[in-house]
């Protein structure tokens, strides 16, 4: 069985609740979606999110841990500052130990596989179904293979490298999914998902296993305007210039993929 555990921010951080809501919503319908029902969702939050979805295999989970300031964070200046601003590093903080406590509980609940789930992505109804019949020994995969959407639009950028980008991007054999002293406060203990561009090396060198690619598009990443990262503007400069870079970089959206990820308009 796989586990879908998608961390969600505390209200006070959000800058539109309601359409937080609205793409969480989407985000779970598309978890859901599955083509093979052997799957859980864990929903890890402070505020209670207040969806238009429900579906019996999601489970939420109140976290138990107040957000924490940068202040509190206690390898703050030994690593934290060496890569994120102060108030990143909160939000990266809050969102690594919220997918941590999730992956506590799919440990638990006896979940062979899990894959951290940004709360505005959408992913393959595929996933399920190929991870489900495949051997429980495997170390996990990498989605590197996926699109990014500007939302609105009528076309998907396919991207080739996903994982560098984007945290909806690795399926890890629970077995190698560490959980750490949850009452600690240290960052790096709680950025397993978060360091999604280092984490098929940090697996290798931890375990000496290589996940493996995952053989199909995977994601989509979900670009809006209350994005965190800057893969926003990136997006907005692309444009799709010419007639050519269309043909390379880009895919009409269609039926077929709205159905396989269930993408829609928010």
């Amino acid at each position: 069985m796989i586990a879908f555990v998608i961390p969600v921010k505390p209200k006070f951080n959000s800058k539109d609740w309601g359409n937080d809501n609205a793409l969480l919503s989407r985000t779970l319908k598309s978890i859901c979606n599955q083509t093979n029902s052997g799957f859980l969702v864990y929903v890890v939050y402070h505020d209670l999110p207040e969806l238009t979805f429900d579906h019996p295999n999601i489970k939420f989970i109140q976290y138990p841990f107040s957000y924490l300031n940068s202040d509190s964070i206690e390898d703050l200046e030994d690593y934290a500052l060496k890569y994120y601003s102060r108030k990143y590093a909160e939000y990266m903080f809050d969102k690594g130990k919220k997918i941590t406590f999730g992956c506590d509980k799919a440990k638990r609940d006896g979940c062979n596989f899990i894959m951290a789930v940004d709360s505005d992505d959408l992913v393959s109804n595929k996933i399920a179904k190929f991870v489900n019949s495949s051997s429980a020994s495997k170390p996990g995969w990498v989605i590197e293979k996926g699109y990014i959407y500007l939302e609105n639009s009528k076309f998907l950028i396919k991207s080739k490298l996903l994982q560098g980008i984007n945290g909806s991007t690795h399926i890890i054999n629970s077995n190698l999914v560490p959980i750490p002293d949850l009452e600690t406060n240290r960052l790096f203990d709680f950025n397993f998902f978060e360091s999604h561009g280092y984490l098929r090396t940090r697996i290798q060198q931890l375990y000496n296993m290589n996940l493996e690619t995952l053989p199909f598009y995977g994601a989509i990443y979900i670009v809006h305007k209350f994005n965190s990262s800057a893969i926003s503007d990136l997006v907005t400069k692309f444009k799709i210039k010419t007639y050519l870079k269309y043909l390379i970089f880009g895919k009409l959206l269609d039926s077929k993929t709205r159905e396989e990820f269930s993408l829609y308009n928010v």
